[in-house]
This record gives structure tokens, sequence and C-alpha cells, in this order.
């Protein structure tokens, strides 16, 4: 495109310029006479390669406003532009090239037919490798475009079929539950009391056997309840048909309370599990859902329990000024500390890193994750060779 005021600075230009070639193809001069007119053809052809603009013509400045038209209005960053003119102290060439995104700067008497020849060239060079390279980027973001959809069209359906499958499973399992339950209690009250006098050495050692089988089994039924509530979890918080009961909570108690839950189990594995308080234990307040906070700290400890074979726990509750730090550390083996990040990512089981030995389905710490997150906090993990993990979670306070 030629911009310029004088009829003749266009004639000489596709005289010049009349058999240049690159890459096997001519020009195709679009000619405007005023900044005016150049505004309306740069529009209907945005895909101009290169622009030779005057600088002064209906006003000193009109080819600068129209630099700065086409860049910053039109967002066209492609097309590259050429300024020529006549009178350079209406624009000095420092001071143009550095303030306006221009390829180049030429003054009209002293410019050469090599010269134009040149800056042609290197002009249009430009805007096509800037052209293929949009092009590319193009088509980059339509693959990821794609890429997202089917991974977010697979994420549902996979939160779907565990929703499902979890809901099929919990049905018979809570039957199965009951069932042992009842099978225990009459074995125990009935069957047991007539059977205490039987000298039969071999129908003890059933009857011991029995009773170890069927806690056995109730150990493993509530395993298998707790993993499929874990898939329960994960499903609903994916697909937002969670239920969150938002109150004011006292995030002390709840470490507390549920510490003495946890408490036993810890203490027949010779553990111990204790608080550590700076100062008086006086209410912190969080603004949260009681029952999903309460599944995060419960997930801390059992974790913390599980992985521990001497020492114990200790947790902390520390009140600083906007957020309340809550931290569970333990005497387990340290994380190793290329695995601390991948420890929250879904099916990454905390076994796997410490033991390798599976416990579980990998899901507790990625829905403890996503629970905090929506309490617009974070959780953490930090390891120390020889002393221990700790797990930190950061609330704001209420």
């Amino acid at each position: 495109m030629i911009v310029d005021d004088e009829p003749d600075v266009h004639k000489m230009t596709r005289f010049v310029l009349g058999d240049f070639t690159y890459m096997g193809k001519g020009l195709n001069f679009i000619s405007a006479y005023s900044a005016k007119e150049a505004r309306k053809l740069i529009e209907i052809n945005p895909d101009t390669a290169l622009i030779l603009l005057d600088v002064v013509m209906e006003e000193d400045d009109s080819g600068l406003k129209l630099v700065t038209y086409i860049r910053e209005t039109l967002k066209n960053n492609f097309v590259a532009i050429v300024l020529r003119t006549g009178q350079p102290g209406f624009a000095p060439q420092k001071d143009t090239l550095n303030k306006f995104d221009i390829s180049d700067y030429k003054e009209k008497n002293y410019i050469t037919e090599d010269e134009l020849y040149s800056t042609l060239i290197s002009s249009i060079r430009t805007f096509t490798d800037k052209y293929r390279l949009s092009k590319k980027i193009q088509c980059q973001e339509l693959q990821l475009k794609e890429a997202i959809k089917r991974a977010e069209s697979a994420n549902i359906a996979k939160s779907a079929f565990l929703s499902t499958i979890s809901h099929e499973l919990k049905t018979p399992l809570t039957s199965i539950s009951g069932f042992l339950e009842i099978l225990e209690e009459r074995f125990k009250k009935i069957l047991m009391p007539n059977l205490i006098n039987i000298n039969d050495q071999e129908i003890k050692e059933a009857i011991n056997l029995t009773l170890e089988e069927i806690e056995i089994i109730a150990t493993e039924s509530a395993t298998l309840t707790s993993l499929i509530n874990e898939l329960i979890d994960l499903s609903n918080i994916h697909s937002d048909s969670i239920y969150w009961e938002w109150e004011k909570i006292n995030i002390l108690s709840v470490f507390n309370n549920t510490a003495l839950k946890i408490k036993p189990t810890a203490n027949k594995k010779g553990l111990y599990l204790r608080s550590w308080q700076p100062g008086e234990q006086t209410p912190i307040y969080i603004w949260g859902d009681l029952e999903k906070i309460t599944q995060v700290v419960t997930c801390l400890f059992d974790n913390a329990v599980k992985f521990t074979d001497t020492g114990g726990i200790v947790y902390t509750i520390t009140k600083e000024t906007e957020v309340v730090c809550c931290e569970v550390a333990d005497t387990a083996t340290a994380i190793a500390s290329d695995k601390l990040d991948i420890i929250f990512e879904k099916f990454t089981q905390l076994a796997d890193v410490l033991t390798n030995k599976s416990k579980g389905i990998g899901l507790g710490l990625s829905i403890s994750k996503e629970i905090i997150n929506i309490h617009n906090g974070c959780i953490k993990a930090a390891a120390k060779e020889g002393i221990g993990n700790s797990f930190s979670i950061i609330l704001p306070i209420y």
C-alpha cells in the first residue's frame, strides 16, 4: 500500500517496483492519497504486507497517527510499515524509530532504487515470518482447545462412571456390613454362650478362627466403604453437586476432637498423638463446612498414624495476622523431595512413595486439596530426612 498525498510519488513507486518479485510473486499495489483514505483501505485489506507511508499529509503528523491507529486500534501487528518523508524535521528519524512500531525510516530525497528493493525484501520477509508464525500458533491453539475439550468430556464421563459405579457398589456393601454386624452379634450373644463349655479343642479353634475371620471381613468392609466414599466425594466435587454447609468453625476444636477419635488407634501402635499449642488455647475461627474440614483433618491424622511405625504425631495450630496455620507432623520415613508435589495428585498413593505397599487408591490427599482450595486456603507437605513429615493447612481467619 502506498500512502502519500503526492500523485507523482505513487507513479514513481509503481514504475520502480513494477517488476519486483519475491518468492516468485509480484506486488499488488493499493494507493491511498490521505491518512483518512488509508484507514479505510487497511480495514478492508488487513492482510496487506507492507505500507510505504508518508508522514506529512493532511496534518504534519498524519502518518504517525496512522501508525498508532493501525497498531493500537486495529491491533494489526503484521503489516510492515516503512516511513518515507520529504520533511524529516517533522519526524526525526531516531525519535520516530524509538517511539513508533515501524520497520524502517527513509528520506524520499536520498533513497535509491537498490535501497528501496532491499527495504521491501526485508519488510516482506518479516511479514511472511510473522504470518506463518501466527498461523502456526492459531493451529496449536485450536489443537489445544480441542484437546482440552476432549479431556473435559473424558473427565465428565469418568466422573459420571465413578459416581454410578460407586453408588452401585455402596448399596450391596451397606447390606453386607449390616448383615455382618447381625452375624457377629448373633454369634457372640447366642452361639458363644452355648459353645463355651465345649472341651473339644478343634471346635474351640474353629470358634476363635471364625471370630477372627469375622473381624477381618468387618475391617475390609470398612476399608472398601471408605474407598467408595472417596470416589463419591471426588465425583461430587468435580461435578459441583456436593452440598456445602458454611458456618463459623473453631478450627482448634476440630483438631482436638478428631485427635481424640484417632488417639486409640495411635496408642494401639505404640505411638503418641499430642498437640503443641503456644499460649492459651483460645478459639480460632474460620468460615467453612465443618464436615468437609473434619474430613481433611481426619485424612491427615489417619495418614500420619498409618505410615508412622515408631515415635508419634504432634499437631500445632498457629494464629497469624489473617490466616491460621494447622500442622500435623509425624516421625515416619521422610517423603523424597521430588515426591512432595505429586502426592496431592489423584490416584497417587502415599504408600507407594513411602513403603511401596498399597494402602488405598490415592484420593485422600487429592480430595483434601480440593476441599481446602474451595475454602480459599492451601495445603502443602514438607519432609526432613531422619525427622519425618509435616502437612500444613493454611486457612483465612473468620
